[in-house]
């Protein structure tokens, strides 16, 4: 599907062959993660009856190009767009030239309508289908919705479901790459690097180096939006919609 043929570029997209040597690397890196081959026809199916959104529990670069390769290579439905990600650092050279013009022309003109919910970017993508990334615990996305009172991911996907006749299907996803627990919680390499259930940058690159080979993606069972939606007394608030479909797809 071709999603660029907006006039204003955005750096949450990546739907384009990645070059020889970025290739190469994603392979290297990626080769070795398994998943649970038992929902791959049931993801395909999802595809053709509706928009597959994957929901993972945090934001991240790293966790994005696992997904996106590893889907990619084995023919899946893959996320092409990631919710306020930017991917910049992954585009080609001509594409982040696009980007950068279109934030420019959104300055003179507005700054509002840079914004993908506002030019109605992400509603389009949805609507046509196609397969994106959505994260349930996002400090951006927090300040978005308390600071700035706009919608989290979920409540977005909700107001978008109403005006589609094909449902969107969440589905959510774990990558594992290691059983032990967390021994220490009190220890100085957790606050510089992170918990392992919530790794910094540094921490998520060693756990992945150590244990890529071990990596294994899991999927939660797929929530119907559509059906969810329609499930629900016409009484029930945005909020708490929203607050129990993340309870339903939380690992």
């Amino acid at each position: 599907m071709k999603i660029f043929k907006e006039k204003t570029y955005y750096p949450y997209v990546l739907d384009h062959k990645p070059g020889f040597f970025i290739g190469w690397l994603l392979y290297k890196l990626f080769r070795r993660v398994s998943i649970d081959e038992s929902i791959i026809e049931d993801l395909k199916q999802m595809s053709k009856k509706g928009t597959v959104v994957y929901a993972i529990k945090y934001r991240g670069q790293l966790d994005y190009l696992l997904h996106h390769f590893n889907f990619r290579r084995r023919r899946l439905p893959y996320p092409k767009i990631a919710f306020d990600l930017n991917m910049s650092l992954m585009l080609p050279v001509g594409l982040v030239v696009n980007i950068f013009l279109s934030w420019i022309s959104a300055l003179f003109k507005d700054r509002g309508s840079y914004s993908p919910y506002q030019s109605d970017f992400y509603k389009n993508a949805i609507h046509q289908g196609t397969t994106s990334l959505v994260f349930l615990i996002d400090p951006k996305g927090f300040t978005r919705h308390f600071i700035h009172k706009k919608k989290d991911s979920i409540q977005f996907l909700i107001d978008t479901q109403k005006g589609m006749s094909k449902p969107i299907f969440i589905v959510p996803l774990l990558t594992l790459f290691k059983k032990t627990p967390e021994k220490n919680y009190s220890s100085l390499s957790n606050i510089f690097f992170g918990f392992r259930e919530h790794p910094g940058i540094i921490r998520k690159i060693v756990i992945f180096f150590r244990h890529n080979r071990r990596a294994f993606i899991d999927f939660g069972t797929p929530l119907n939006l559509k059906t969810y939606m329609e499930n629900k007394s016409p009484e029930t608030s945005l909020i708490q919609m929203t607050l129990e479909i993340k309870k339903v797809i939380h690992f």
